[in-house]
């Protein structure tokens, strides 16, 4: 082990911060209890452009197909409380874009072609997330 090299740093990292072994053990317990697995992407993960930057999705796409691992996926979660969160707002058309995009990942990795996808998920609507429907 190189000096000053943390344990997390050595494992393989999925999403640039998901352990694959916290993947597995998640996805163990959801099987194990009889569950059915929705993971969300992050949904504030984005570019200069405000779209959505999916450049380490596709590992996590991959490594869960070659476990074949039966998730179902979400992109993000509130997004009418981006911009309280993080002060960046994201507008009905580029989610829309977004989800196409999140499904055409999906469609790319052939153990996911036809898997669920949910969302947007939209707690304690207010008179933004009317305005983020209607963009």
């Amino acid at each position: 082990m190189i000096p000053n090299e943390s344990k997390e740093s050595k494992l393989q990292l999925l999403c640039g911060f998901l352990p694959a072994r916290s993947l597995d053990k998640l996805y163990n317990f959801a099987d194990c209890a009889g569950l059915h697995l929705i993971l969300g992407l992050n949904g504030l993960q984005r570019n200069p452009d405000n779209s959505w930057n999916t450049s380490s999705t596709l590992s996590l796409l991959k490594y869960g197909a070659g476990k074949k691992y039966n998730i179902s996926w979400e992109l993000g979660n509130e997004p009418n409380a981006y911009r309280s969160m993080v002060g960046r707002a994201v507008n009905s058309t580029q989610l829309a874009q977004d989800y196409a995009k999140l499904r055409t990942l999906l469609q790319s990795v052939r153990y996911y072609n036809r898997a669920h996808l949910y969302g947007p998920n939209a707690g304690r609507p207010r008179k933004n997330a009317v305005l983020l429907l209607d963009g």
